[in-house]
């Protein structure tokens, strides 16, 4: 370990925007816009993982490529250009034992867009952390298929309280 991989959507204008917004990697980047989603995801953990999307929407279009982000023992999510109405990047932590290596978790307003740092004390999937903050934005049907998607609701028991619960 000890490298840094970093994933872009949505700066294909805008490089300038790209570097100003990620001072702290300088690269490579590995562009994804238009790559194919089913290419082969890197094989070795990393330290550090980027993923820097220029708007809220190109974070959401990155989705797909979830699996091409590494396992890294810690997570930078960028959003180089957020609405002040968009929803805060909030991760939304599942029932995955990634969670349960987190050790340090920041979000912060930066400029016009948010920054997510998540440490975690071993290499957990990179593309489960983007994940879990795209669920925290968007909600559930935002993000490609998951296991959020697959969970059905459940109907109150016959003469119960009206109540909706979650698994």
């Amino acid at each position: 370990m000890g490298t840094t991989w970093g994933g872009c959507w949505g700066f294909g204008s805008h490089p300038a925007l790209l570097d100003r917004v990620c001072e702290d990697f300088p690269g490579p980047w590995t562009v994804l816009d238009g790559a194919d989603p089913g290419q082969s995801p890197p094989r070795e953990a990393v330290e550090r993982a980027v993923v820097a999307a220029r708007t809220p929407a190109d974070l959401r279009r990155a989705a797909p490529f979830g699996a091409l982000v590494p396992d890294a023992t810690q997570v930078c999510v960028v959003i180089a250009e957020a609405p002040p109405w968009a929803a805060q990047p909030l991760p939304v932590a599942g029932q995955s034992p990634a969670w349960h290596l987190l050790a340090d978790l920041r979000i912060a307003r930066r400029r016009r867009g948010w920054r997510v740092e998540a440490m975690f004390s071993a290499p957990v999937p990179g593309g489960e952390v983007l994940t879990h903050i795209l669920y925290g934005m968007l909600g559930g049907g935002a993000t490609w298929p998951s296991r959020w998607s697959a969970w059905p609701a459940r109907a109150p028991a016959a003469g119960g309280p009206a109540i909706r619960t979650s698994p």
